[in-house]
């Protein structure tokens, strides 16, 4: 673990997924850098105006190198992205199975089933598809930050926003947290050389 990196409980609200609406806490360790952008990410955008002008400026994260290496890793983005999306994809069609085939009706059991079998490959296959060229295509950039920030997210919520239009949130293979605000991590920050010292010998 870095010697910069902390544990940190944040309080969030699950807005997507099971359970939506309850309130938890997440534990997690992070860094100094980590926590700094989870602070400025809850502060109002209040240097748009700038940032708009150094979208064309040239450095060592931002340039025609990183628009290069963006269009190298497409089709390999391109392949992860298919198989993250099969996956949550196969998760999410099981678990919408399952509630039809024993929480429904015997007539949702008899007719809705047998076509969520037989069509399985099909939606499947177009799913993870233009998912995973969504995500090729979105992660071109010509800053790596950017970039980086779309290869994390290879499914893109998709599954998770499509049990929550169908009304189906527990059928979701994964919850969505919002962080309600970042007075916690304002804290982490400020208190930075006790919670060293006490991380440390924890470590």
């Amino acid at each position: 673990m870095p010697l910069d990196s902390r544990y940190v409980t944040l309080t969030g609200t699950i807005t997507r997924g099971k359970k939506k609406g309850q309130m938890v806490d997440i534990h997690v360790t992070l860094t100094d850098k980590e926590l700094q952008e989870l602070a400025k990410s809850k502060e109002p955008p209040k240097e748009e105006t700038t940032e708009g002008k150094k979208t064309c400026d040239i450095g060592l994260e931002r340039g025609p190198h990183v628009l290069l290496w963006s269009i190298i890793c497409l089709p390999v983005i391109f392949v992860m992205s298919f198989v993250v999306s099969f996956y949550y994809g196969t998760i999410t069609w099981y678990n919408i199975f399952l509630v039809y085939n024993e929480e429904r009706t015997f007539w949702h059991k008899i007719t809705f089933c047998p076509l969520l079998i037989i069509f399985y490959p099909i939606i499947i296959m177009v799913m993870a598809f233009f998912l995973g060229l969504y995500t090729a295509v979105t992660q071109i950039t010509w800053s790596f930050s950017s970039w980086w920030h779309a290869v994390r997210d290879m499914e893109k919520g998709f599954c998770g926003w499509l049990c929550s239009k169908l009304g189906l949130e527990d059928c979701s293979p994964y919850s969505i947290v919002e962080l309600l605000d970042s007075d916690n991590i304002s804290g982490s920050l400020s208190g930075k050389g006790s919670a060293q010292g006490v991380e440390t010998s924890a470590v």
